[in-house]
């Protein structure tokens, strides 16, 4: 998939083309592999080899060619020397036996041609097989796409900077097309003056909207001497005269234009190239800035000094918007910023013509940020709307123009101001007794914008697609939110095939609080959900991942109200809903908590029983003894298991029923019930008195060793129970 210069985002551009490289070799050495013992036609190594090549788009996305060379022992992808692995050590071998110093695949590279080629290099036809015979095998099959020891694949090499990839650099795509196009500011301007015909000339393999992108860029770091210096060199030059046009159109990119624009209007009184350039960079662009500037404080103030209309004509938006887009294309974005905030600071204006004038030039000004260069002034605008929201200067006009920043902020995935933006406004929101209170009706209606059902579903789209990064901004973009409606859109993905999107999706749900645990009660209060066919004890695989995530949150935000749903279901025919609610209440905790697994302690599982005991003994206090007593003497089989618990939770009523186990027989044999070894359970017991360790259990430990008879002492002396007691005394 290619990117155009109208779609790249900064997450686009911040690629790792490093990270890239390495997956690369690392799914090609796997695929290869298989290759080799499969066969290139079996589903296996069709399989492996959709890995390698799915990588190739993303690399293709943008670059015209991969390359990989092998160099002294080093084999280099996208120039980038790999760090030694088994895999690119698979991958020289097979380039040292065919002696393939290079191999060159092009953008156009089918699935088909790319899996022919890895077949061919993996499997040699005979054991003088070279680099010449696959070169003349791959002209044979008419596969052009794909070439090896070329002289393009060596001059892309050789002529580009070589990096390591295990040295820290900037090895991003804006980074490594910058490094590509040079520190010459001609050849900047002969690239943006015949583009892409241009690329081959110097070596550049990166798609030419990523040059066009970054070209900006790349111009702003040059000093404005230097800039300068080469339009002097440039302006006696006949043959130079396209050349130092191209420049004076990029330099409107500069940053210090003006000090060039000074610069060059002083050497015009000494030499004769001053005035043509003065008349090609200076005064054209000096006078397009003066006089849109001009023209939009004008406009504005006509617009504001007419008391007679109470709102802005449609002529007066278009004459606004044309005057506003006229200041960005000119490069007067802090004037744009200017003009902005002082059209915010309107919409606090006692009269409210005023406020709703300023809110429709605001709105026509927010429709004009289209580029990527206008981000600065979505940047500087977000940033004065969130001073204003914090310090409660919004009027109801603010909460239409919020939304437009929000819905434009969306638009160019700068979810960053979005979780500034959201922030702030989720600072005026209160939860009282489980209603929402808003302190300011603007910042209620921007939430209601927000919580539209078209809007989360893009912001879930997202968030389906994003990176780790992205990822987390989305998710506090959704917290600020902390509605019902975006809980219940979650719910929608937590169960989708992959797994990150799950995981983003959960985490999510868990920070939410109220709202998540709201949507995941009911849930498991849906009788619809828990549905199956007549005799199935287990749910159908689709409402049981459903299910599953929804007690897995209910989990996570531990918030006892959880506890009522998880109730609902704790006796369900299906064990894995069993045990999910039993790991739920471990991360919950509490009373309740404790009390519903007593009840799961009477489960027909064992394993569920089990389980339940034992997290009572992580989870409870001193007042779930008495509880742990009860399931000992009901459930023998889970005596010993109910006897560890209550060790685990100490107190006196413990050392009590412990104590009494150990000193009367009776009781013990009585609590086995003929269902464990008495030995067993006495073991139980004296671990639990030493897991207690204080100087009551020790005490009840040693009168216990000292009522045993001499005889039998000596008798049972290397006995388990004897070792454990001897151990514990010793620590003592």
């Amino acid at each position: 998939m290619r990117h155009t210069a109208g779609t790249l985002k900064n997450s686009t551009l911040n690629t790792n083309l490093n990270e890239l490289a390495h997956a690369f070799i690392r799914e090609l050495a796997m695929a290869a592999r298989k290759v080799s013992i499969y066969g290139g036609n079996h589903q296996v190594a069709e399989r492996a080899l959709e890995r390698p090549f799915l990588i190739c788009g993303q690399i293709f996305a943008f670059k015209k060619y991969i390359n990989l060379n092998l160099h002294k022992g080093d084999l280099s992808v996208l120039n980038i020397i790999l760090k030694e692995s088994v895999f690119t050590a698979d991958i020289i071998r097979f380039m040292q036996i065919l002696d393939l110093n290079s191999i060159l695949l092009h953008d156009a590279v089918t699935f088909t041609e790319f899996s022919k080629f890895v077949n061919r290099i993996v499997k040699r036809a005979n054991a003088s097989d070279s680099g010449s015979q696959v070169a003349a095998w791959l002209t044979e099959n008419n596969i052009s796409t794909v070439e090896v020891n070329s002289e393009l694949g060596i001059e892309f090499f050789e002529n580009n900077r070589v990096y390591r990839g295990d040295v820290v650099t900037d090895f991003s795509v804006r980074g490594m097309a910058m490094q590509q196009l040079g520190d010459d500011l001609k050849r900047l301007a002969v690239i943006s003056l015949r583009g892409e015909e241009a690329l081959p000339e110097f070596q550049i393999d990166f798609h030419i909207d990523i040059v066009n992108y970054v070209i900006p860029e790349k111009v702003a770091l040059f000093s404005s001497h230097l800039v300068c210096r080469t339009l002097t060199e440039l302006s006696g030059k006949e043959d130079a005269i396209d050349v130092y046009q191209a420049i004076c159109k990029l330099i409107e990119y500069h940053p210090d234009r003006e000090q060039i624009a000074n610069e060059l209007e002083s050497s015009a009184a000494n030499c004769e190239l001053g005035h043509q350039v003065v008349e090609e960079l200076i005064r054209p662009t000096g006078m397009i800035q003066i006089e849109s500037s001009r023209k939009l404080d004008a406009l504005t103030e006509d617009i504001f000094s007419d008391t007679e209309n109470l709102s802005v004509s449609s002529e007066e938006s278009n004459n606004f918007a044309d005057c506003f887009t006229r200041l960005l294309k000119t490069g007067q974005r802090e004037k744009a910023v200017y003009k902005m905030n002082q059209l915010t600071d309107m919409l606090s204006a006692p009269d409210p013509g005023f406020r709703q004038k300023a809110l429709a030039l605001l709105t026509c000004s927010i429709a004009e940020l289209h580029s990527e260069t206008d981000i600065i002034v979505l940047e500087k605008v977000s940033d004065y709307v969130v001073r204003k929201i914090s310090n409660r200067k919004e009027t109801y006009e603010y909460s239409d123009f919020i939304w437009r920043l929000l819905e434009n902020n969306l638009v160019h995935r700068r979810f960053d101001l979005m979780v500034a933006l959201t922030s702030a406004m989720a600072q005026r929101r209160k939860v009282e007794e489980e209603v929402t209170v808003y302190d300011s009706m603007a910042i209620k209606q921007v939430f209601a914008n927000l919580n539209r059902r078209e809007v989360l579903g893009r912001l879930v789209d997202e968030l389906v697609r994003a990176d780790y990064g992205v990822a987390s901004l989305l998710k506090e973009i959704f917290v600020n939110i902390g509605s019902e409606e975006v809980a219940l859109a979650l719910t929608e993905i937590i169960t989708h095939p992959e797994r990150t999107v799950r995981q983003h999706a959960l985490k999510t749900l868990s920070e939410m609080g109220n709202p998540a645990l709201k949507i995941c009660s009911q849930i498991l209060n849906d009788d619809t959900v828990f549905e199956r066919d007549n005799n199935r004890l287990e749910l159908h695989d689709s409402k049981w991942y459903v299910i599953r995530n929804a007690i897995f949150v209910l989990g996570l935000i531990k918030d006892q109200a959880a506890i009522w749903a998880l109730r609902l279901r704790f006796n369900d025919t299906d064990i894995r809903v069993r045990r999910e609610i039993v790991t739920a209440l471990e991360k919950i905790g509490g009373e309740d908590a404790c009390d519903l697994l007593v009840l799961m302690a009477a489960d027909p599982v064992k394993e569920i029983r089990e389980r339940s005991v034992i997290t009572v003994g992580l989870i409870g206090t001193e007042e779930s003894v008495p509880l742990l007593a009860d399931v000992a003497c009901s459930t023998p089989s889970l005596a010993i298991h109910a006897v560890t618990a209550v060790g685990k939770l100490g107190g006196e009523e413990a050392l009590s029923f412990l104590g009494s186990l150990l000193e009367d027989e009776g009781k013990l044999s009585s609590l086995a019930g003929g269902q464990v070894h008495r030995e067993d359970l006495r073991l139980a017991v004296v671990k639990a008195l030493g897991t207690i360790g204080n100087a009551q259990s020790i005490t009840r430990l040693k009168r216990y060793r000292e009522s045993i008879p001499a005889a039998q002492r000596l008798f049972f002396k290397n006995s388990q129970v004897n070792k454990t007691i001897s151990e514990i005394l010793a620590r003592h």
